[in-house]
């Protein structure tokens, strides 16, 4: 915790809201922010429900008073798309978070606060990012199934079969618009339907969208579309046959972390190797 948040007049209000003694309160504060690093390290804390919240902290008391009272002073915004979102949590994020931030190429997820007509003041979450130029349409596919950027440079064959079989999805649109078709395809191809699942692949497409729309060569829907479902399908693979140390990975870590991209993290078993893999042309 930074020191000049621990006699702030923000630290202060919590103390009195919550009727706590200051050292409380920092506690309160500083154990919010070991699980925000730990669960969603993007800021978006309202993944997690309130009561997931106070179990997470040992809060006592009734869960409904915390939240409201760390809103009230400041330290949570509510968001309409995140429900509650860690204010300045790029401030009070350590280098770990934002090391690890920073290799799965995930922004901080911020509150703008907004000043209504009506004075009152509101929330509404950024990706951390300027604003970019509207998208422009994306490229038609290439006629020919093996003319597909894929992870590794090539893609199976099972994977260009079902290519063609998906619609190509919208041509235009906002770079969300684009990541939510991106989710659902790998999803139903999949088979995962965890809720947190989808919002990573969500965020993964929209990322890889985003840093190549300015380059000669942007990936299209359907090449990150068939660069995670390919990686997905070579890692479980890889599980099935006994290649992987420890435990398997859920599809909110594979694709969350940004490990799908990247299958030296996998952790594979001494001896077991692979092609590297990247969703970039080359």
């Amino acid at each position: 915790m930074k020191r000049e948040a621990v006699n702030s007049t923000k630290m202060k209000k919590l103390c009195r809201l919550l009727d706590l003694p200051l050292y409380a309160a920092s506690g309160i504060l500083e154990l919010i922010w070991h699980l925000t690093a730990r669960e969603t390290p993007q800021g978006n804390i309202g993944k997690l429900s309130d009561e997931d919240i106070a179990l997470a902290i040992d809060w006592r008391g009734d869960q409904d008073v915390l939240i409201d009272a760390l809103v009230r002073c400041g330290w949570l915004d509510r968001d309409e798309q995140h429900r509650l979102i860690i204010h300045d949590w790029h401030e009070h994020a350590d280098e770990a978070v934002k090391k690890k931030l920073s290799r799965s190429g995930r922004p901080f997820i911020l509150s703008r606060r907004v000043e209504t007509e009506s004075g009152r003041v509101e929330t509404k979450s950024d990706d951390g990012s300027l604003p970019g130029p509207e998208p422009l349409p994306l490229p038609e596919p290439a006629p020919a199934p093996g003319a597909s950027r894929a992870a590794n440079g090539s893609e199976s064959s099972e994977v260009s079969n079902r290519a063609r079989e998906h619609p190509p999805g919208p041509a235009v649109g906002s770079f969300h618009d684009q990541s939510e078709y991106i989710a659902t395809a790998v999803i139903n191809e999949i088979g995962v339907t965890t809720p947190w699942a989808r919002n990573q692949i969500v965020q993964q497409a929209e990322h890889e969208l985003r840093s190549t729309a300015d380059t000669d060569k942007p990936l299209t829907m359907d090449e990150i579309r068939d660069g995670m479902i390919h990686q997905w399908k070579q890692y479980r693979e890889l599980v099935q046959q006994s290649k992987v140390r420890g435990n398997a990975m859920k599809a909110e870590t594979f694709f969350g972390e940004g490990i799908w991209k990247n299958s030296t993290e996998w952790n594979l078993k001494r001896g077991v190797t692979i092609n590297g893999t990247s969703l970039r042309p080359n």
